[in-house]
């Protein structure tokens, strides 16, 4: 049960070091917008994969508040994607 309480700070970790690394390259490397935009869609897919982790690990225990973070960051990552799509469209 200790790696319930361990396993949504790993995961807000990692994803927030994407995103740093992913906002570093958009703001100070010499970036093409296609190579950030493909780095955010792995982003998007790895952060739904953590969704489903989150859906069939939450439900089975009691360790709900702990996953609220990693959550929080996986919907907004999936809006700013929607979002970023619907800007290509038009």
């Amino acid at each position: 049960m200790f790696y319930l309480k361990i396993l949504p700070l790993l995961l807000f970790i990692l994803q927030f070091a994407s995103i740093v690394h992913l906002y570093i390259i958009n703001k100070t490397a010499n970036s093409h917008v296609p190579v950030v935009f493909i780095e955010l869609n792995i982003i998007v897919f790895l952060s739904v994969v953590i969704l489903i982790l989150i859906y069939t690990l939450v439900y089975k225990f009691t360790f709900r508040s702990f996953w609220l973070l990693p959550l929080s960051i996986t919907i907004v990552l999936s809006l700013y994607l929607a979002f970023y799509y619907l800007r290509m469209l038009y």
